[in-house]
């Protein structure tokens, strides 16, 4: 008898845990919602620079690989498996997940760079204005 009690009690106590759980709103690492850049927008600057950038870096690595191994600038003895080995054999699939992710970083980056000058447009602060030009964004 006192096993089935606790058995109802641990049931009872995970049901009620699970329908009286809070509901949060979670976003993944390099995602921020728009109300909290336009409430932030001097402080989240920075970030947003630095997210851009972040963002350039990961476009850049496939970019140069295109670039090295289609334009015949270095050698490879045997075959791999990697989708890059397309490149240096000249021969295109239109499923290359390594040309998507290129054009996807390339196109993340541009509109993250569009984003951070609309909204500096909305601002008088001179130093937004200033880091702007200094990264050439105006």
């Amino acid at each position: 008898m006192k096993k089935i009690t606790s058995t109802i009690l641990l049931s009872l106590s995970i049901t009620g845990g699970v329908f009286t759980s809070c509901d949060i709103d979670r976003f993944p690492n390099n995602y921020m919602a728009s109300d909290q850049v336009t409430e932030n927008q001097e402080v989240l600057f920075d970030n947003m620079l630095n997210g851009m950038y972040a963002q350039l870096k990961t476009w850049s690595d496939p970019m140069h690989r295109l670039g090295e191994y289609a334009g015949d600038n270095m050698m490879i003895r045997g075959a791999s498996t990697d989708a890059f080995y397309e490149f240096i054999t000249y021969s295109r699939t239109p499923d290359n997940y390594r040309l998507q992710s290129f054009w996807d970083y390339g196109y993340k980056a541009i509109a993250q760079a569009s984003n951070i000058i609309n909204m500096a447009q909305d601002t008088d602060d001179p130093e937004i204005k200033s880091k702007l030009r200094e990264f050439g964004l105006s």
